[in-house]
């Protein structure tokens, strides 16, 4: 069992506070004092695997440390996840990419796994819960140029739209 760590959003904040980032996309929020974080829309999140029927998915689990909610659907489903080593990337959707080349089972974004679903490369595991996280843009609170900012946060906001929408409606 192997463990990604999706921490890189508030590592992205502390570098816009220091000024050496504008803006970044990332699933968790925390309150920081010169940074915002501006939910977009919400991401569903799916237990997949690429394991065989005849195989228990389980035994192929690769834990998602993404916070403490999906931390506790992972207790509730595994009991007390006991993690031997730790592969540390960024989340994104580095399961999902593993899972074709070798048996592996996870949570992974459901609209980026979509087509392998269909295709049967991976399938969906009935008895585990949906889950939905937040998306949020982040950005500081007093930019350099804030007119710059604006322009580019609307436009992040125009091209998240449908995600919203789509996350809205699972």
């Amino acid at each position: 069992m192997g463990l990604l760590d999706s921490s890189h959003s508030l590592a992205a904040a502390e570098l816009i506070i220091k000024d050496e980032l504008d803006f970044a996309i990332g699933y968790q929020a925390q309150a920081m004092t010169g940074v915002h974080f501006e939910k977009l829309f919400d991401e569903v999140l799916v237990l997949a695997t690429s394991v065989t029927l005849d195989t228990n998915w389980r035994d192929y689990y690769i834990a998602i440390d993404w916070d403490p909610d999906l931390l506790a659907v992972q207790q509730h489903l595994f009991g007390e996840i006991e993690i031997p080593q730790s592969v540390t990337a960024p989340f994104v959707d580095t399961a999902r990419m593993i899972m074709p080349r070798q048996p592996a089972s996870a949570y992974v974004v459901e609209r980026e796994a979509r087509q392998q679903i269909e295709d049967g490369r991976l399938r969906l595991v009935d008895e585990a819960p949906r889950l939905k996280r937040p998306v949020h843009v982040i950005y500081p609170d007093k930019p350099r140029y804030p007119e710059v900012q604006n322009l580019a946060l609307q436009g992040i906001r125009d091209a998240t739209r449908e995600l919203s929408d789509m996350g809205s409606s699972s």
